[in-house]
C-alpha cells in the first residue's frame, strides 16, 4: 500500500485484527423473529410519527396580495437518497431498452451505484485492450452528473479470500504465490479509480465483505475459504485501504459494506458491529456503515427485529446505508416465475422495510441492487420485468417514495393577508401562485426544505415577482 512499511510494523495492526476475528468467532449471533405481513402492525404508527419528525420540515407562507390567488407546491426531487445499481452501457446505448433505462433512473432515483463497473477487474490493463472500460464508465459518471444523480463508489478491496482468483488479472495469475504483488497491484487500482472519478464519487464502499467467512462453502468444496485477504497476506489492510483512500481524497465519505446484517438470522452482526468499533477505536477514516440487504422467503426478518439492529448500528454513531436491497426468488442470472403469493409477499415486505428504514433517523439512503428484470442478477427481485411491466414490489416503491413521501399542495387564498403552515418533506419543491380568476402566474420561486423550518414573506401587491 502507499504506506510502506516493514512487516514487523504491520504487527500491532495485525494482532488487533486476528483478536478480534478471535473473539468473534465465540460471539452469539442475535436471534431475530421471521416476518409476517399478517401480524399486528404496531410498528406502524410510531414510525410514521418519526417520519414526520425526521424527514419533514414546516414552510410557513406569509402571503399578501390585492386579489385571490392560488398557491402551488409541488415537489421537484428528495433529500433523501432513493437509488439502485445500475450499469454504464445501459446509461450510453442508444436501444430502445437503453432508453426505457435512462428514463426510470432520470424520473425515480437522485443516487446510484455502478454495479460492476468501478470494480478493479475493470481497471486492469488486459493484454491487447488496454484500460477498455474506463471510457465507457467515464462517461456515464458524466451523464450521471448533468442529471444531478451522486454516485456511490463500489468498492475498493473486497475481503474474503475466496474471491481472491477473481483478482488474477491484476496480478497475472500470481496472488496466491506473491502477497507482495498482490498488495502493490491493489494499491496501484485505488490510486487509480480515485485519481479518475474525483469529480463524479463522493463515497465508497471502502471494505467489501469484511467479515464474509464462507465457511459453508469451505466444507463443501474443501478450498480454505474462510480465510479473509488481510489474513492471508498477513498485513494491516483494512486499515491501510481506508488510509490509502482518505490521504488521496479527504472529501470521500467510507463505508463498510456487508450482509446478512438485517436479515431474520443476522449471522453476521455481532462481527460486523465489533470490527466497525474496533476501527472507530483506532481513529481510522471510517464514515459509514452499509447494509446491503438482500432477503429471501427464508431470511425475512420481522420489522421489530429490524427497528432493534438499526438501533444497535445507530450506537456507532455512523450514518447508516441501505446499499444493495433486494427480495430474492429463484437463483441468482436465472429467469424465475413467480407465484401470486410470491409476488404478494414481495410486495408487502418492500412496503414495509421502506417504511421502517426511512423512518429511522440514523439510515441516510436506500439504494436497490438493480431495478429490470434483464439487468439484475438475481432477476426475480427486480421492480420491472423484462418487458418493462412494473411488477407490485415496483408500485408498492413509487407509491411509497413518490406518493406517500412526496409533497404535492394546492390551496387558495381569498383575503387581502393570510399566513399558512404547511409540512414538506425535504428536498426541492417549487412555488408558484398564480392569479384565482385568470391563471396568470404572479410569483414562483425554488424551495429547499432541509433541516430547519423556513418562514416566507410575500408581498404580491407590488409587481409580478417571477424570477
Amino acid at each position: 500500500m502507499r504506506f510502506r512499511r516493514k512487516l514487523c510494523s504491520n504487527y500491532f495492526g495485525v494482532l488487533l485484527l486476528a483478536l478480534f476475528a478471535l473473539s468473534c468467532s465465540h460471539a452469539q449471533m442475535p436471534t431475530g423473529s421471521p416476518y409476517d405481513p399478517d401480524s399486528p402492525r404496531s410498528w406502524e404508527t410510531s414510525a410514521q410519527e418519526r417520519i414526520r419528525k425526521h424527514r419533514m420540515a414546516d414552510v410557513r407562507l406569509n402571503i399578501s396580495s390585492k386579489r385571490p390567488v392560488s398557491i402551488e407546491i409541488r415537489q421537484q426531487r428528495h433529500a433523501f437518497p432513493f437509488g439502485s445499481a445500475v450499469i454504464a452501457h445501459h446509461l450510453l446505448d442508444s436501444s430502445d431498452d437503453a432508453r426505457k433505462y435512462r428514463q426510470i433512473v432520470e424520473h425515480y432515483f437522485n443516487q446510484v451505484v455502478l454495479e460492476n463497473d468501478l470494480k478493479w477487474q475493470w481497471f486492469t490493463p488486459k493484454p491487447g485492450r488496454g484500460l477498455s472500460s474506463i471510457p465507457t464508465t467515464l462517461k456515464a459518471l458524466e451523464y450521471l452528473k448533468a442529471h444531478r444523480i451522486s454516485v456511490r463508489g463500489h468498492y475498493l478491496h473486497w475481503g474474503p479470500y475466496m474471491q481472491v482468483d477473481s483478482y488474477r488479472p491484476l496480478i497475472d495469475s500470481i496472488a496466491h504465490a506473491q502477497p507482495l504483488a498482490f498488495n502493490q497491484k491493489l494499491t496501484h487500482y485505488i490510486d487509480t479509480v480515485l485519481e479518475l472519478t474525483q469529480n463524479y464519487v463522493y463515497e465508497w464502499d471502502a471494505l467489501n465483505h469484511p467479515v464474509h467467512r464462507n465457511l459453508k462453502q469451505q466444507v463443501r468444496d474443501g478450498k480454505d475459504r474462510g480465510v479473509m485477504v488481510h489474513e492471508w497476506m498477513q498485513r494491516d489492510l483494512y486499515a491501510e485501504v481506508l488510509q490509502q483512500a482518505h490521504s488521496k481524497n479527504p472529501a470521500l465519505k467510507l463505508y463498510l459494506n456487508e450482509s446478512d446484517i438485517l436479515t431474520q438470522q443476522g449471522t453476521r452482526f455481532i462481527e460486523y458491529t465489533q470490527l466497525a468499533r474496533a476501527l472507530q477505536q483506532r481513529k481510522l477514516p471510517l464514515h459509514g456503515i452499509g447494509c446491503m440487504a438482500h432477503f429471501r422467503p427464508d431470511n425475512l426478518p420481522s420489522m421489530a427485529t429490524l427497528e432493534t439492529r438499526l438501533d444497535s448500528l445507530a450506537k456507532l454513531q455512523l450514518p447508516i446505508k441501505i446499499t444493495e436491497f433486494d427480495v430474492q426468488f429463484g437463483q441468482p442470472m436465472r429467469p424465475y416465475t413467480q407465484s401470486a403469493q410470491e409476488l404478494q409477499l414481495q410486495k408487502r415486505f418492500t412496503e414495509d422495510f421502506l417504511t421502517l428504514c426511512f423512518s429511522h433517523p440514523a439510515v441516510e439512503g436506500i439504494l436497490m441492487w438493480g431495478f429490470w428484470e434483464k439487468a439484475h442478477y438475481h432477476p426475480a427481485a427486480a421492480l420491472w420485468d423484462r418487458a418493462w411491466a412494473i411488477k407490485p414490489n415496483g408500485q408498492a416503491w413509487l407509491d411509497a417514495v413518490y406518493q406517500k413521501w412526496w409533497s404535492q399542495h394546492e390551496f387558495k387564498q381569498s383575503i387581502p393577508q393570510q399566513k399558512h403552515l404547511i409540512g414538506l418533506f425535504k428536498g426541492e419543491h417549487e412555488l408558484r401562485i398564480s392569479d384565482a380568476q385568470t391563471g396568470e402566474e404572479l410569483y414562483r420561486v425554488t424551495l429547499i426544505v432541509g433541516q430547519k423550518n423556513q418562514k416566507l414573506k410575500i408581498n404580491l401587491r407590488r409587481k409580478s415577482q417571477i424570477p
